[in-house]
């Protein structure tokens, strides 16, 4: 049940992110608080996906 709740007010968030178009701003913020602002210990695999597709977690 608690990660029904944690995926449906996430997801909240990015659509609100979305629809004021600040969702790389979102996303950037998102990963900077799952990893503690540590930019060395994001995902390989993400950091790829989106940067393929135009966004780049790792610039400032």
């Amino acid at each position: 049940m608690h990660n029904e709740h944690y995926m449906l007010k996430l997801m909240g968030s990015v659509r609100q992110a979305i629809i004021e178009d600040r969702y790389p701003a979102f996303l950037r913020q998102f990963f900077s608080n799952i990893y503690s602002g540590d930019k060395t210990k994001y995902p390989e695999w993400a950091v790829g996906a989106l940067r393929g597709v135009g966004m780049d977690l790792l610039e400032d």
